[in-house]
């Protein structure tokens, strides 16, 4: 079934404009498909993105682990040896409190994950090279 083409030029004109709207939405549909490098910095950015979440979420798992540890401690001591060791035990607490917070400890901590983020580079880009034929 073939239709007339419409006689109105106002309509042609707007047909010409829709048929040049998506073949510039498909051409960069297309374009964004063959850029490589977009597409790997992107998929940088998404792991660095997600191993970020994983420390941020280690970070507050290991908090809560090390301040549950400290306060069994701490319970267990008083019920054992009385005050002295309960003292003993909130100074340590608050030792390890202080510790986490100190720019050192931060310092390593992002090295840590800068380190991290390589290896997953790497390791991205040996996965990828060996998906190539």
């Amino acid at each position: 079934m073939t239709t007339s083409p419409p006689a109105d030029p106002r309509q042609i004109r707007a047909e010409i404009e829709q048929t040049r709207a998506d073949l510039g939405a498909t051409v960069e549909a297309l374009a964004a498909k063959t850029d490589l490098k977009a597409r790997a910095k992107h998929s940088l950015d998404d792991t660095v993105g997600a191993t970020r979440d994983r420390i941020d979420a280690l970070r507050t798992r290991a908090a809560q682990a090390t301040d549950t540890v400290v306060d069994e401690l701490t319970a267990a001591a008083v019920s054992v040896a009385g005050t002295p060791a309960a003292q003993r035990l909130g100074v340590a607490k608050q030792r390890i409190v202080e510790a986490s917070r100190r720019p050192q400890t931060r310092r390593a901590a992002k090295r840590n994950a800068a380190v991290t983020a390589a290896a997953l580079l790497v390791a991205v880009a040996v996965v990828a090279r060996r998906r190539r034929p």
